[in-house]
């Protein structure tokens, strides 16, 4: 697992340095880069077999970089242009949003390379200098994925042509990885299906119906020499999804609760095929009711216990949830007066150790905020 991660000037991550568990929850207001450690820990983990990354960063010309240490992995990277980075690793790749500016950065190396800078084909010669080092143990810190679930994605009919049916992180696909985990591994899918009843306890059974899939392809075609782009629809026959609940049935995917739907994602993410190592989830209390966060939070752990090498990173807006966690586990993000995200452990709180008996994570996160962060960096300061 990754023990400890650091960012420099990656978004508003200008200088933040967070220690995590195996299961971590991030909360604070909105904006305060939360999501931003997400993608970092995504970035990073990935960083190793994605072969192009694209992101936007905040800062200036200043260096960006991710470094993480533990048993895991390790990673420098340095931001060259405001849209894009260089990543230094088995091959240098190159992925830019704007035209390069040269002047950014600085280094021990010069890269020179012929940049295609969009599709009207335009190229420009430039320099670009850079320093960065890379290690990445790709064998301990195995496969990541960022859940953003979107609702309208996970309802949707799909179709997939794969021998294992991949689900993407907005939830696309869904129907697909259910259908071949029921018909494929049904072992699998009934320890899947329990445990979405550990959180929604009145699902009782799922189907998946043949449904029509349109997609829209391309097909390049060439007449008297001249190549053309042709776009057409076409239909394929995929897999719907359908409920059974506890006093109905055959309930379309688009008429359940957003809560059960969001569960059921993050639990075919964790459970179906693909299995990942490390978890990063935006808004795990999104659509539920407080006992069913605390239901999903035992589950997760449970989860944990039977996976000793997964480690969970979310974010959060419900002390109702913290109540479930321990404070060790609860991290705080605020904004500093400059715009930058000051990041701190909960039971480091200077009154902490006089509450902690009398006091569940979430009431005492709701008591004292996250303003003493930068309040108690200022009294460092001083003294």
């Amino acid at each position: 697992m990754i023990e400890k991660v650091d960012f420099q000037n990656f978004k508003a991550l200008r200088d933040v340095s967070l220690d995590l568990e195996r299961f971590t929850v991030l909360v604070g207001p909105n904006a305060s880069g939360k999501t931003s450690v997400l993608e970092g820990l995504d970035y990073l983990a990935k960083a190793g077999s994605r072969p192009q990354v694209r992101a936007v960063f905040e800062g200036g010309p200043s260096p960006t970089v991710l470094t993480s240490s533990g048993s895991t992995a390790y990673l420098s990277l340095v931001c060259l242009t405001e849209l894009g980075w260089i990543r230094i690793g088995e091959s240098l790749r190159t992925d830019f949003c704007f035209p390069p500016r040269p002047e950014i950065g600085t280094g021990r190396r010069i890269m020179s390379e012929e940049l295609d800078l969009g599709d009207g084909g335009a190229k420009t010669n430039f320099e670009v200098r850079y320093e960065g080092r890379f290690f990445v143990d790709r064998n301990k810190l195995g496969p990541a994925v960022l859940l953003r679930l979107d609702v309208a994605r996970l309802v949707a009919p799909s179709y997939s042509d794969e021998r294992v049916p991949h689900m993407e992180p907005d939830g696309e696909g869904l129907a697909s990885v259910l259908a071949y985990l029921a018909f494929n591994r049904p072992d699998d899918y009934g320890r899947l299906q329990e445990a979405l009843r550990a959180v929604v306890p009145i699902v009782r059974h799922m189907r998946f119906p043949r449904a029509a899939v349109v997609r829209t392809e391309s097909e390049v075609i060439k007449v008297e020499g001249k190549t053309f782009t042709h776009r057409a629809d076409r239909e394929y026959w995929g897999n719907a999804i359908e409920f059974d609940m506890e006093g109905a049935s055959h309930i379309p995917a688009e008429m359940v609760s957003e809560g059960t739907l969001l569960v059921l994602g993050l639990l075919t993410a964790i459970m179906g095929p693909e299995r990942p190592q490390l978890v990063l989830l935006d808004d795990i209390d999104r659509a539920l009711h407080p006992k069913a966060q605390g239901d999903l939070v035992t589950l997760l752990r449970k989860l944990l216990d039977q996976n000793p090498d997964m480690q969970i990173v979310a974010t959060s807006h419900s002390p109702y949830l913290l109540d479930h966690l321990r404070p060790e586990e609860v991290r705080l993000t605020t904004l500093r007066d400059d715009g930058s995200v000051a990041c701190g452990r909960l039971d480091a709180h200077p009154e902490f150790e006089k509450w902690k008996e009398t006091m569940t994570p979430g009431e005492f996160w709701s008591l004292v905020g996250e303003r003493w962060l930068v309040e108690a960096e200022a009294g460092e300061a001083a003294s």
